[in-house]
Order: C-alpha cells, then sequence, then structure tokens
C-alpha cells in the first residue's frame, strides 16, 4: 500500500516537473532592429518565390537535438523570435540534419505581405564603354549596372572585391580589419569568411569604404604623417570595447542564455556563449539589443555578466583575472564556515554560562574559532579568485600605462 502510494506521489511530482529543451539559436544582427512584430511570420522556404520588396535585419538559426527536435518545433521558435526582432518575414529558410543535430536557418525582415504576383525585374543593362571592375564601374544598385546583382536578392546590398577581382554580393555581419570580412552571400544565403589580407574594397550600403580598400587611385599619404584616428561609434549600444589586463588569454564573450517562462516552470532554449574578441580586443559591437557579454580566460573563471546597451563610443575596461582553481572552493568554505559559526556562538554562549566542565568550554570555542576562520578564508578566496571588472572607463588616445605595472610614488595594491 505505501508503496503504491509512494508511485502515485513520484507521478503526481514528475507531471509538473518543469521541461527542458535541448533547443538553442543564434542570431547575427545585420541592420537596425525594428519594433517587435504582433503578427504571424511568414516562412519562405528555399524552394519557394522570394518577396520582391524585402528589408533584411538579421540570420537566424535554431538548433535542437535529433531525440528533442523536430522541423515543426524549430520553425515555430524561428517564428517567435523573429517577431522579437521586428521581422514579419523569414525567407530562405532551410533545414539541416547532422549526425546529433537538426538546424533551421533563414533571413528574416520585413516585406510587403500582399498576395499579388510580383512585378517582372527590368532586365540587366550593359555597362557603359570603359568601365572596370576596380572601383570605377557604376554602384551594382543602381539602374543600369551590371547585371550580376540581379541573381541576388534585393536585400544585398553589400559587396566584397577581393584582389583577385572577386566580387561577392550579400549582407556584412563583421568587419574585422586585421581578421577577416564576413558576408553572408546573397546566392547560397550562408556565411563566408573572406581573408582581410585578399580583400580589394569594401561597398557597405552607401557605397562606405573602410578597411584596406582604399581606391587605387588615392594619393599614397605621407609616411610620416600620424596615421588618423579610428571613427568613434556615436549611436547608444554600439560601442568599441577595449580590455586592460594582464592575462593575454582574456576574451570577451557574449552571453546565449535565453529562457522563456512556461506555466509549470522555465524552458531553457539555450545556456553557452559566442567569442566575441581576445585582448586587447578594439572590436565595435553591437549591443542595442541588450546582449549580456562577460569575461573569461584559459585559467580564470568567468566574471559577471554585463550590459553595454548605454554606452556609446571607445570605451576601456580594466579586467582583474582571477583563479579557476582557488575561487570554486569559496562557495563552499562560506557556507560551511557560515553554519558552523551559527552554531557555535550559542553552543559556547550555553557552555560558559551554565558553567560546563573546561572540557565543554574549550571544545564549544575552539569549534566557534574554527568555524569563523573557515568563513573567513572562503571569504578571502572568493575575493581572490573572482574575476573582475569596472565599466565604463573611456579609451585614451595615447599609450596608458595599465593599472599592473609600477608607477612612480607610492602605490596600494589590494
Amino acid at each position: 500500500m505505501r508503496l503504491a502510494a509512494l508511485t502515485v506521489c513520484l507521478g503526481v511530482v514528475g507531471c509538473y516537473t518543469p521541461l527542458r529543451s535541448e533547443l538553442t539559436w543564434s542570431v547575427v544582427v545585420t541592420g537596425q532592429r525594428a519594433e517587435p512584430y504582433k503578427g504571424e511570420v511568414r516562412l519562405v522556404m528555399e524552394e519557394d518565390e522570394e518577396p520582391e520588396t524585402f528589408t533584411d535585419i538579421g540570420l537566424i538559426q535554431v538548433v535542437g537535438t535529433l531525440a528533442n527536435a523536430e522541423p515543426e518545433i524549430l520553425q515555430h521558435h524561428m517564428q517567435k523570435l523573429a517577431a522579437r526582432l521586428g521581422c514579419n518575414t523569414v525567407i530562405r529558410v532551410r533545414q539541416d540534419e547532422g549526425a546529433e543535430l537538426l538546424s533551421t536557418t533563414g533571413v528574416c525582415g520585413r516585406a510587403a505581405r500582399t498576395d499579388a504576383p510580383p512585378e517582372p525585374r527590368p532586365a540587366a543593362q550593359d555597362p557603359p564603354a570603359g568601365a572596370s571592375a576596380d572601383g570605377n564601374a557604376p554602384d551594382s544598385r543602381l539602374p543600369g549596372a551590371s547585371g550580376a546583382l540581379e541573381n541576388a536578392s534585393p536585400f544585398n546590398n553589400d559587396t566584397v572585391t577581393t584582389k583577385t577581382g572577386e566580387v561577392v554580393y550579400g549582407t556584412i555581419v563583421v568587419v574585422e580589419s586585421d581578421r577577416s570580412v564576413v558576408i553572408v552571400d546573397g546566392t547560397s544565403g550562408e556565411p563566408k569568411s573572406i581573408p582581410a589580407s585578399t580583400v580589394e574594397r569594401i561597398e557597405r550600403h552607401s557605397a562606405e569604404i573602410v578597411g584596406d580598400a582604399a581606391p587605387k587611385e588615392a594619393a599614397a599619404p605621407d609616411a610620416t604623417a600620424a596615421p588618423p584616428p579610428p571613427h568613434e561609434p556615436s549611436t547608444p549600444g554600439v560601442v568599441r570595447v577595449h580590455i586592460d589586463t594582464p592575462d593575454e588569454s582574456m576574451q570577451l564573450r557574449r552571453s546565449l542564455h535565453t529562457s522563456i517562462p512556461r506555466l509549470r516552470g522555465t524552458v531553457v532554449l539555450t545556456d553557452g556563449s559566442e567569442f566575441i574578441c581576445k585582448t586587447p580586443c578594439g572590436v565595435t559591437v553591437d549591443a542595442r539589443m541588450g546582449q549580456e557579454y562577460f569575461f573569461r580566460g584559459d585559467w580564470t573563471p568567468p566574471s559577471e555578466r554585463f550590459q553595454l546597451v548605454d554606452t556609446t563610443g571607445d570605451i576601456l575596461i580594466p579586467v582583474k583575472p582571477g583563479n579557476i582553481f582557488v575561487y570554486p572552493m569559496s562557495p563552499g568554505l562560506i557556507v560551511g564556515g557560515a553554519i558552523g559559526t551559527g552554531m557555535g556562538i550559542p553552543v559556547t554562549i550555553f557552555a560558559f554560562a551554565l558553567d560546563a566542565p573546561m572540557a565543554g568550554k574549550v571544545i564549544s570555542l575552539s569549534f566557534l574559532i574554527s568555524s569563523a576562520a573557515v568563513l573567513a578564508t572562503g571569504i578571502v578566496l572568493n575575493k581572490v579568485g573572482r574575476t573582475e571588472f569596472s565599466l565604463p572607463h573611456r579609451a585614451p588616445t595615447a599609450r596608458f600605462a595599465p593599472y599592473w605595472e609600477p608607477r612612480e610614488g607610492l602605490t596600494w595594491h589590494f
């Protein structure tokens, strides 16, 4: 009878156990975030006809395990995430199945919701005589341009020209002048990384030339002149991050932890992180969506999460690396020391108040002192082993002395 009652209780408790989904998603935002969309987000599969009028907002990928995810579940989460980004349409929705994972990828944006058939595109015109692909050709986004863009979708308004003459049309998502340029190919929809050393020219939205893409006919700058300072971001939430730390392995990472409240618990959709840069960094970060970031090194524990949504310009973040061996011991010492101290105080008081034998007084007093020592040790290890930072600090234009280097005068280190 008791066994049956216990089985029923376990069954009832199991019914109210919060579910945990093995779904995760990643978002690469490539434009201004729109207001959240309240209606139903339309999914346009790869084989369907794409809308003629489409404003690109971001690239969405939803990933789940083969055991716990179905294509319909992944598409449902993609629609909800697209609506949060302000998209009403997701185009080029593609299903990919691996050994253990199932993923759905698509480009979300704003499209005119109409059932009318799209108007035929005008035929591509030949470029004028004498035009070449080295920057003198007309802008491929204007009427009368070369027909190379006619095979791409209308939202692909960025181009990357390599030194070999190859031109890639699509949407640029990352530009790192000393590393690479990442562009979502307008034909395949796949992110493509191009080494910066092979990039000849970049045209982004309004034919802006960045990085090493200076026109060949431009006059060479004076070798003795100081390089101009980099353009400082002015949009709130778009910042250029510099890391000041003695740990060369320190990384800035973006937290992908997202949870959705449910009726009987919380469903964790993802619990991971994404690499942004490594010290000394200098990468421009778009944090306008309220993303959370943290610092982590090879032998340092992760720092606390923080946001940069209200920060702008160049910022310098001093980071004190912690210790991955010391920090994990501190919570147990703090909890154990606090419990022992809480028990030792009344026992010691009663031992002396009731005039207990000397052995009882010594034992109770020794227990109290040792518990307090354990508590103090845990607090010290927590402070020493924790990775700490302070923000924001303006990044200076001149060379600065890191905080760990000795300075003139009297310096106190804690």
